[in-house]
């Protein structure tokens, strides 16, 4: 197929603000995910878009095994808690808080409302 670039499990996004470190998750713009390494704010990141991951969540929060999860930029975690945030993935485990994270499942790699 001429037109297929990638399997697109990780791309290469530009960092924020504030720079990011391996392991965190990040949202630009609708495209959510984890880094794959540090980068300063502007410089290549890469960005594993799909997968199971152990993600920061809310501590106060329960979590029920395939729950969605939202993305808050403004603290960095996952939440149970919809408002404005977008979704960017399901919970792999129950928790029963407080927990520090959580299992996530990752895809297809942008976030939604």
């Amino acid at each position: 197929m001429k037109n297929y670039n990638q399997p697109a499990r990780t791309v290469t996004l530009v960092a924020p603000v504030g720079g990011v470190s391996s392991g965190d998750p990040v949202q630009i713009n609708k495209i959510f995910g984890v880094c794959c390494n540090d980068a300063a704010a502007g410089e290549e990141v890469e960005v594993m878009v799909m997968g199971a991951f152990n993600l920061p969540t809310t501590a106060a929060e329960t979590w029920a095994q395939g729950e969605i999860a939202y993305f808050d930029p403004a603290t960095g975690l996952l939440t149970t808690t919809a408002g404005a945030l977008d979704i960017v993935a399901v919970a792999l485990e129950a928790v029963t808080g407080p927990a520090v994270g959580s299992f996530m499942l990752l895809g297809p790699g942008f976030a939604t409302q």
